[in-house]
């Protein structure tokens, strides 16, 4: 029963490290639009590229790392003109499957950013 303890214990510990790509996509109200990302994690630091610019607004900042969730703090300055949503900031529910990471933010329009993230 002990090692059972420890096993769960060792499950429960999440960690982000390293480089993840594959791709960033809202959906909900308009048509659905996919952009290959890349987001790379050191520390509680990340930074971010996108191929399609703005789209979403990746740069670089901090998180902070819970069991199901990853809060984001985008330090970049950004044009007044662009859709704040679509930087990364905020709370984001996290899935792990092996190697294959899922950060999800919905709104209250019902539209939901999906990050479909594989470690490199």
């Amino acid at each position: 029963m002990g090692l059972a303890a420890c096993d769960k214990t060792a499950e429960e510990q999440v960690t982000l490290s390293g480089t993840y790509k594959g791709t960033f996509e809202r959906r909900g109200l308009q048509q659905t639009k996919k952009a290959a990302v890349s987001l790379t994690f050191a520390g509680n630091s990340w930074e971010g590229s996108t191929d399609t610019p703005q789209y979403p607004a990746l740069c670089n900042g901090k998180f902070l790392l819970t069991v199901n969730q990853v809060k984001f703090s985008n330090a970049c300055t950004w044009p007044v003109n662009l859709d704040g949503s679509l930087i990364l900031s905020g709370d984001y529910a996290l899935q792990f499957s092996g190697e294959v990471i899922t950060l999800t933010k919905v709104y209250k329009s019902g539209e939901r950013d999906i990050y479909s993230l594989t470690k490199q």
